[in-house]
Formats: C-alpha cells, structure tokens, sequence
C-alpha cells in the first residue's frame, strides 16, 4: 500500500529532465510511492509550467540543451512565490564543482544519474518535499 503524501494535485512534484523516457519513469514512480507527479521534458518547458504552478519540490536535471537545470533553479530562487520549494538536481555530471555549485545556488540535494535506486531517489524527494517551509 502507498504511504499518504503531503503533495497533492495542486502541489505535485515537477520532474524536469530532457530525456522523455526518464522524466516519465520518474513520475511515474512518484506516484506509484503515493505522490502527485507532472513531468517537464526541458528548462523552458518547467519556466512555462512554473508560472502557474507551485510544485512541492522540483527535481531538476542539470545538464539540458537550451535552459539548463541552473538556470531553471536561478530564475526559482529569485522567484518570490519559488524561491522556497526544495529542489533536488538530478545530473550525470557528477563533478564537485557542479555539486557544489548547484547546492549554493539553493538545491537542497543532489543525486548523480545511476549512483542510487530509483526508490531512495524518491524517498529522497518525499522528505524535501514534506519537510519544505
């Protein structure tokens, strides 16, 4: 049985990746953990949706062509309807300089692509997105 969330359709996850088939094996394993999910396939497409959206948490792919997840997170952070809701960069650039720059630009965590399962990436999520505000 799905544990209960706190996210609900007025407040889903935003999954921001590049890659179709990832932003929607995401949310779909967002929900099945019991949480709202919507996915973005780009930066400019999470821009768009997050003019009318206040998502629970954000989880953002860094590396995308065009607006990339720091500019995605940039323009949050100087949002201020945004600038609160916890992101966690999700990237294959696992360099210490991305890490830490995209942590003092706000991220609250950061998870490198194929280091971890799928579901502690999820939990990771649920407690920033329970725990935000």
């Amino acid at each position: 049985m799905s544990r209960m969330s706190t996210t609900d359709q007025a407040n889903p996850i935003l999954v921001v990746d590049d890659h179709p088939d990832t932003a929607d094996a995401l949310t779909r394993l967002l929900r099945k953990h019991g949480f709202a999910a919507i996915p973005a396939y780009g930066g400019e497409e999470a821009l768009k949706l997050l003019r009318s959206l206040r998502p629970a948490a954000v989880v953002l792919d860094v590396m995308m062509p065009g607006t990339d997840g720091r500019h995605v997170l940039q323009a949050m952070r100087k949002d201020d309807r945004l600038h609160d809701v916890p992101v966690v960069m999700f990237s294959a650039d696992y360099t210490y300089e991305t890490m830490r720059e995209s942590m003092n630009m706000g991220a609250q965590d950061f998870v490198v692509k194929g280091t971890m399962g799928w579901n502690e990436l999820c939990a990771r999520v649920g407690h920033h997105a329970r725990h935000a505000g």
